[in-house]
């Protein structure tokens, strides 16, 4: 794309210079002075050919460069859709073999409804229009993942739990970001509701696993966090607001001297979940060996039976524990 952008830009230079060129020429033949009927009929004969070159070029010069610069797919090569089609439905056949059943949410909505509930964690990335006949805001979908969590809680809402549900479509967001500088791409993914089991978390991440490794990806890891920990333990010190705002953010930045301000308690016990980050086993030996408030230490049982169950269902995988206390991030888990 950035080769193709290069190109269109150049050619839209020479676009330009000539577009400029034929604006002088047009101006200049607006004012000349013509004497007989042939010089005002070639006259009038260049002044439409300049204004036709002038239009046609200035559509050129926004569809290559326009179009690139909007990082939207309508220049993505045959070869690259078919290649994409296939593993889209490789992942699918994966992703059902294992129970899930497949579900089709629109991919425009009304606002109220697109939005509601765990939709707002994207109405930023969402994109707007209006329907022209009921005069209603609706929006482009950004994620799939708050139309599922609806579906399941209306329409399927009497069907027995734990749910599987799987779904592949294009998203459309405002704009990416440095990992994925795409507006528009396919999300492929799955849904497992109705259940808070430790074996609910180790089937859905030893399933993603598989079915990355059956499209050929390899070294395939997986970072695993408990993002309501830090929380915890900081409720069981009896830490204000703004104490914990400073674990919190102290721990995701691995900031042992903030921690160490803390003092006290706080400082020992936030302090050994530093270390509790990294390779999975590593990790967890370190976790275990803080003195965690009970509700707590049930949290760490889980994770550590999450790993456990993961390893044995995908031994090649490679897990990590990772730090994740930041509330925006835990939006669209909160359904």
């Amino acid at each position: 794309v950035r080769t193709q952008a290069s190109q269109a830009r150049s050619e839209a230079d020479k676009l330009e210079e000539k577009l400029r060129e034929s604006q002088t020429q047009l101006k200049e033949a607006g004012v000349a002075r013509v004497t007989t009927e042939s010089d005002t009929a070639k006259a009038l004969a260049t002044q439409q050919r300049l204004a036709e070159l002038y239009q046609q070029g200035k559509r050129q010069a926004e569809t290559k460069v326009g179009v690139l610069e909007a990082r939207l797919k309508s220049l993505q090569a045959e070869s690259h859709a078919a290649h994409e089609a296939a593993i889209v439905e490789r992942l699918l056949h994966v992703l059902g073999a294992h129970g899930y059943e497949r579900v089709d949410p629109p991919l425009v909505e009304f606002e109220d409804s697109l939005l509601e509930g765990a939709g707002k964690g994207v109405a930023l990335a969402t994109f707007r229009l209006m329907d022209p006949v009921s005069q209603r805001m609706m929006g482009v979908r950004a994620d799939i993942t708050p139309q599922v969590a609806r579906i399941a809680a209306t329409r399927l809402s009497k069907a027995p739990r734990p749910l599987r549900l799987a779904y592949a479509g294009p998203v459309l967001r405002v704009r990416g970001d440095q990992l994925r500088p795409e507006r528009q791409f396919h999300e492929v993914g799955v849904e497992l509701i109705g259940t808070d089991r430790a074996e609910a978390d180790s089937e859905v991440i030893a399933l993603a696993a598989e079915a990355l490794i059956v499209i050929g990806a390899r070294d395939v890891s997986v970072d695993i966090s408990l993002p309501t920990l830090t929380p915890t333990v900081c409720e069981a010190l009896g830490l204000d607001e703004a104490a914990s705002d400073v674990a919190r953010v102290a721990l995701d930045r691995k900031d042992a001297a903030a921690l160490r301000e803390l003092g006290g308690e706080a400082s020992r016990m936030l302090g050994g979940l530093l270390d509790a980050a990294g390779p999975a086993e590593r990790a967890l030996l370190a976790l275990a060996s803080v003195d965690l408030p009970s509700r707590a230490r049930d949290d760490c049982r889980r994770l550590e039976e999450v790993v456990r169950r993961v390893g044995a269902a995908v031994p090649e995988l490679v897990l990590s524990l990772i730090h994740i206390s930041e509330p925006t991030r835990l939006g669209m888990i909160s359904y």
